[in-house]
């Protein structure tokens, strides 16, 4: 004799305590409508992470970063922040740059002067684009500069026998 298959289905409580629905639509268009005219300069707070990175690779060039894990997670937080704004304030090209230089990190052997040129680099084309607002991803000028600070990190990979 074989018994048949019960099949239990619990309750959703948190189904229950919040209900169906979603978030209105107007209040979505809402949000899509300030972040698209939104007023806020993010020059200025692109800046403050921009020149935290400018102080590490300072350190690192001078010789007084003892924990390079610790400079490493700095570095990811400030780029990290930038990535992640870039786009929101128009900035789309902060954006790439920023994940062209997170994909590195995440390979990047120690801080040495190989590291230190690519995130010179890096640091020269985020100052470029503060200081000519370039807004959007900037077209051909923005492929271009994202293409060499990637064709940088490939010569590191090379150099180091990493695979990417």
């Amino acid at each position: 004799m074989s018994k048949k298959p019960v099949f239990t289905k619990p309750p959703n409580t948190l189904k229950q305590k919040v209900g169906d629905g979603g978030i209105p639509t107007y209040i979505l268009k809402q949000c899509q409508d300030f972040l698209e005219s939104n007023p806020v300069d993010f020059i200025p707070y692109a800046r403050r992470f921009l020149n935290e990175l400018e102080i590490i690779k300072g350190d690192i060039e001078a010789g007084k970063i003892t924990d390079q894990k610790g400079a490493m997670n700095k570095i990811v937080n400030n780029i990290m922040q930038l990535k992640a704004n870039g786009s929101m304030f128009h900035y789309q090209l902060i954006s790439m740059i920023s994940d062209v230089m997170l994909r590195f990190l995440d390979k990047v052997v120690k801080l040495d002067e190989d590291f230190v040129e690519i995130f010179g680099v890096y640091i020269n084309v985020l100052d470029a684009i503060l200081n000519q607002q370039l807004k959007g991803n900037s077209g051909r000028r923005g492929h271009i500069l994202t293409q060499e600070l990637h064709s940088a990190c490939i010569r590191y990979y090379t150099k180091y026998n990493i695979s990417y």
